[in-house]
């Protein structure tokens, strides 16, 4: 019997812990997981995350066991990921620059077994850039300058939103 109960059903959901201020010079970890709420195999899931873009570059990538990420082509490539099972890739991010960093990860590709009926995803179509389907994914945030006060840089710190006063001050010379 073979129907959409046989499908694989592929989502992503992206997330990133940022440091207070998210200031240029800081790094940032990014998490993207790929979840298989359907019962049906998938190998061979490949997934864009660009290692860099406007405000960002990456530092490091972590893409879990079996898995592999190329840095130049941006693609995280999951061996298998079993019905009812998830992957996470983790990056590093250097914040390059003062702006809105748009991280944006999207499905582009799987395999599925012979057998699956119709579409290999029930709900989404992998690498046509719809962010209306659960394939493609998003998380923007603003990196900020730190703030310059004659020749001294202060790093202000907000803790659960109290102010500890400057994390770093640094004296450059007068020009």
């Amino acid at each position: 019997n073979i129907g959409i109960n046989n499908q694989t059903d592929l989502a992503l959901s992206i997330n990133a812990t940022l440091p207070p201020g998210a200031l240029v010079g800081n790094t940032a970890m990014v998490h993207v997981t790929v979840n298989n709420f359907g019962p049906t195999n998938a190998t061979n899931v490949q997934v864009s995350i660009p290692s860099s873009g406007p405000h960002y570059s990456l530092f490091s990538s972590s893409p879990g066991g079996g898995n592999s990420y190329n840095s130049e082509t941006g693609i995280w490539t999951i061996a298998s990921l079993g019905g009812g099972s998830s992957q996470v890739f983790g990056m590093t991010i250097n914040l390059d620059s003062a702006g809105t960093v748009d991280v944006i990860a999207e499905i582009i590709a799987m395999t599925v077994p012979v057998n699956t009926f119709g579409s290999p995803d029930q709900d989404s179509i992998p690498n046509n850039h719809t962010t209306l389907e659960d394939d493609q994914m998003n998380i923007a945030f603003v990196v900020n300058n730190p703030t310059t006060i004659s020749g001294f840089i202060f790093e202000d710190r907000l803790e659960n939103n109290v102010y500890n006063g400057p994390s770093e001050d640094r004296n450059f010379p007068e020009v």
